[in-house]
């Protein structure tokens, strides 16, 4: 009696130890993030703003499906500017029910960064780990991440963790029983979400097909191959339907892909990953050769039943992150690579929990193990987190100081009118004009110009005259050499602000397509001059 007693005891004891953990994490989560918004504020003069002008065009086609039934940036065309089909259809609907708010990226995205960092928690403590062990782990992920800043972002890539992480939990219960009918369909609808939420995570399907066909497991190869094919192909007839292409705009315009002849671009690709992960994503680089090394450890471990689906996880994780680093994009404010670190970190932690509960090892030699890989874990989370807490603020005073300002600026004076653009975000999502996209991600035309390496100032000359545009606006360092802006065009005034971090011009020009319209264009940015924030450098051009 005595001995029932103590043990549940100890089972109510180890209950209430992994509350706790697990709502000082949240609290922890809620701190960081109070803080981040906090410090965001301080740069931002009280006004909320992104990191980046990119979530303002997931915001803007998802106001414009929500409210007009129109995949496009404005109302009235659809606009391949999207590469999240499910992000954007999320906020879409999110707006029918509840209504237009800036503030539904960032919500979503928080809601996601939780519950990933909820799903770490848990899943490390069913591998073995104690209380503290998932708690730990679930924030060395947050802080890789950086779970912490993508909200920030406003963008995907929250969910886009949430979604991978759910699916290689999921795969590493799969891999150790006989699959059956059930694992075919939640593998497929995985599969086809987070393809759906990013293209990329199509990279962290390739191992786990080629694994099962190995095995035989046909059903288990068949639903990872069918979701993408469904999700991505669906959203591609959809596409095709309304006038876009089958691909959107931004992985034509963005991604690494052959558009050189074979041999070119085979040669040049390992200077590109090369380039890529040790330039762009250092992080990226080391945790794949940490990864690499506990796959291998795992490998002479003799309990093949508990290392076997782990060590498939982290070359799952190794070989996506080598294809995304061929053809896809790092860098950029964190954000591309994420999915990889938290799939890659959370691979790692649970690889070295199972070389440490192996028996195999002298004690002395697996604490060893065990610390060196945390430690530089570790070291590589608080490196990242680090600089996501320095260059956030900063990113979005940038957005703030120059886009939102834009913005300010259109709705002020052509909420409806005709403008050409470069960066089509924000004043696209606060406006309800007409757009001419001079970057391509909404205007196809361009976009197969920039594709083709056809783009030039005659084309932009003709495209603007077509268009007929109230207003361009537009950074002179993207426009020189063979795609200079048209000298027909008159220069009206610059705004220049402080040193960036996420934006790609201190200086954006304004533009006018005649001399009357100069004129007018220069009385306007005079009028809202005195609005402007003071550490907005303005200078008008002289009038010829």
């Amino acid at each position: 009696m005595r001995v029932m007693k103590t043990q549940s005891e100890s089972q109510g004891n180890t209950l209430r130890i992994r509350w706790v953990c697990g709502i000082s994490v949240l609290l922890l989560i809620a701190v960081t993030f109070g803080g981040v918004w906090n410090e965001c504020l301080k740069h931002t003069e009280g006004h909320f703003a992104y990191a980046l002008d990119d979530p303002y065009i997931h915001l803007a086609i998802a106001k414009n499906l929500a409210q007009h039934g129109v995949w496009g940036v404005t109302s009235f065309a659809p606009s391949s500017a999207s590469s999240s089909p499910l992000w954007t259809s999320l906020l879409a609907s999110v707006i029918l029910v509840c209504g237009n708010s800036v503030l539904w990226p960032i919500i979503l995205g928080v809601f996601a960064s939780v519950a990933a960092t909820m799903l770490v928690y848990f899943r490390a403590m069913r591998a073995g780990l104690g209380p503290l062990g998932a708690a730990a782990s679930a924030l060395l992920v947050f802080l890789i991440g950086p779970l912490f800043m993508l909200p920030f972002t406003g963008m995907e890539h929250s969910l886009q963790i949430l979604l991978d992480l759910w699916f290689g939990f999921w795969l590493l219960e799969a891999l150790g029983h006989k699959n059956d009918r059930g694992d075919f369909w939640v593998g497929m609808v995985l599969a086809s979400l987070m393809c759906l939420c990013r293209y990329e995570s199509v990279f962290l399907l390739v191992v786990p097909v080629a694994v099962g066909v190995n095995r035989r497991d046909w059903r288990l190869s068949a639903g990872l191959a069918i979701g993408p094919v469904a999700g991505i192909g669906g959203f591609g007839i959809y596409s095709r339907m309304v006038g876009m292409p089958w691909v959107p705009n931004s992985i034509l315009i963005k991604g690494h892909l052959p558009h050189s002849s074979g041999w070119t671009y085979v040669s040049g690709l390992a200077e590109h990953v090369f380039w890529t992960l040790w330039d762009r994503a250092p992080v990226v680089g080391v945790l794949i050769v940490i990864a690499a090394a506990v796959a291998v450890t795992l490998r002479w471990l003799p309990d093949r039943n508990l290392t076997s689906p782990i060590e498939i996880w982290l070359w799952t994780s190794v070989v996506a992150a080598l294809l995304h680093a061929s053809f896809a994009m790092m860098g950029f404010l964190f954000r591309y690579e994420g999915y990889l670190l938290a799939c890659l970190g959370a691979g790692v932690l649970l690889g070295v929990n199972a070389i440490h509960a192996n028996r195999g090892w002298a004690n002395r030699q697996r604490n060893t193990y065990a610390a060196g890989v945390i430690s530089a874990v570790v070291a590589l989370a608080l490196i990242r987190a680090s600089k996501a807490m320095h260059d956030v603020p900063k990113a979005s005073s940038d957005i703030y100081l120059q886009q939102f300002q834009m913005a300010r600026f259109v709705k002020r004076y052509y909420p409806r009118g005709r403008l050409a653009a470069n960066d089509i975000g924000a004043i696209s999502y606060f406006s309800e004009g007409h757009l001419l996209d001079l970057v391509g991600l909404a205007t196809d035309s361009i976009r197969e110009d920039r594709v083709h390496g056809t783009f030039t100032t005659k084309k932009i000359a003709k495209e603007i005259n077509e268009f007929r545009p109230d207003l361009i606006v537009a950074y002179p360092e993207w426009f020189t050499g063979s795609i200079s802006m048209p000298k027909s065009l008159f220069p009206v005034g610059d705004w220049t602000i402080p040193p960036v971090t996420s934006a790609a011009s201190r200086c954006v020009r304004f533009y006018a397509t005649s001399r009357s319209s100069a004129e007018r264009i220069r009385h306007e940015l005079s009028d809202f001059q005195p609005y402007l924030p003071s550490s907005v450098t303005v200078k008008y051009s002289l009038l010829a």
